[in-house]
């Protein structure tokens, strides 16, 4: 049976381990919402590139441009989302961790 003082020692550390949880969770449903932002931006752009109707061939200087520009920019979007995602899955170990504490 534990004493009063191991008690008490378990009671703190189930709640810092909870305020921690707390936190780390507040930080995956921001990291969620960065994910979602940056893959409509991707989105948007590819959806903005494909309304010009751009031919198969035979493109223009400036429409070779803006494929060109759409492309770079579409990448750097997903490569946020997925350091968000990476971000999301190492915050996950850590709730997993904390959790362990229960």
């Amino acid at each position: 049976m534990l004493n009063y003082k191991e008690c008490a020692k378990n009671k703190d550390e189930i709640r810092k381990a909870v305020c921690d949880i707390n936190l780390i969770t507040n930080n995956v449903v921001d990291n969620i919402i960065m994910v979602k932002h940056d893959v409509n931006i991707a989105l948007e752009l590819l959806n903005d590139t494909l309304e010009k109707n751009l031919p198969f061939m035979g493109l223009e200087d400036d429409q070779e441009a803006l494929i060109a520009q759409t492309t770079d920019t579409v990448m750097v979007s997903v490569k946020k989302a997925l350091g968000s995602l990476n971000t999301i899955s190492i915050d996950m170990d850590k709730i997993k961790s904390q959790s362990n504490k229960f």
